[in-house]
């Protein structure tokens, strides 16, 4: 729910022009594109979905509060960032596809 009122925020609360807003959003993709690569080849070879896929919901939900307390563009942009190098994904993944295999 935060992802959609995000550009709002930024623009009429905390006064960031749109091209603010698509940096904030670029470099947040960028990010995540790259951990995610990271943290599939990390997971596969330490054996360790759990904690990698633990750690990054652990940063996800420590970032997006820190997002609204924001007072600066800035702010929103390091939350953000913060955000997206929650490397959860790629190892759940993983997670899910070796349980469904071990069930067959």
């Amino acid at each position: 729910m935060l992802y959609p009122v995000l550009p709002v925020f930024l623009t009429q609360t905390l006064k960031a022009s749109g091209s603010i807003v698509g940096v904030v959003d670029g470099f947040a993709q960028a990010t995540q594109n790259i951990v995610q690569g990271f943290s599939g080849t990390l997971s596969d070879k330490l054996q360790k979905r759990k904690s990698i896929a633990l750690a990054g919901y652990l940063l996800a939900a420590i970032a997006k509060p820190l997002m609204g307390l924001s007072t600066v563009w800035q702010g929103v942009f390091g939350a953000r960032l913060l955000d997206r190098l929650a490397p959860a994904r790629a190892p759940r993944r993983a997670m899910r596809s070796s349980r469904h295999l071990s069930m067959k």
